[in-house]
């Protein structure tokens, strides 16, 4: 798995309400370099994104519990923080782009680490 250079380390957001799906997923990105913060539900997430204002970019499950699911979370994180880049995935739905926050990108699971972190990275230029 590549990893990114040290001088240009950014903060993901990792949202999934699974925890085995979540703890590997942050061990993908922290692996390739990068800085984590973790939340298992929407909420979470937004609460972290007002708490952490160097989130560089937001990679969420679409399915999760709760009053407000991914593909809602990465909406709303584009309305308020537009300069956020945006990582969709799920193993069951596919957003058509017109779905998708402007910039968004959606990963199809199950995905490889080297997808994750090509995606992030193609995110992040």
């Amino acid at each position: 798995m590549p990893r990114i250079a040290e001088s240009t380390r950014a903060t993901i957001l990792v949202v999934d309400d699974d925890a085995l799906t979540l703890m590997t997923a942050i061990m993908t990105v922290e692996g390739a370099g990068y800085i984590v913060i973790a939340a298992r539900d929407a909420e979470g997430a937004m609460q972290a994104l007002q708490r952490h204002a160097q989130i560089a970019a937001l990679f969420t499950d679409i399915h999760m519990p709760g009053m407000m699911d991914g593909l809602a979370l990465a909406h709303e994180t584009h309305r308020i923080w537009p300069a956020i880049r945006i990582l969709l995935t799920s193993g069951d739905a596919h957003p058509m782009a017109a779905d998708m926050p402007d910039r968004g990108q959606f990963l199809r699971k199950p995905y490889t680490p080297d997808q994750v972190v090509g995606s992030l990275s193609g995110l992040l230029v």
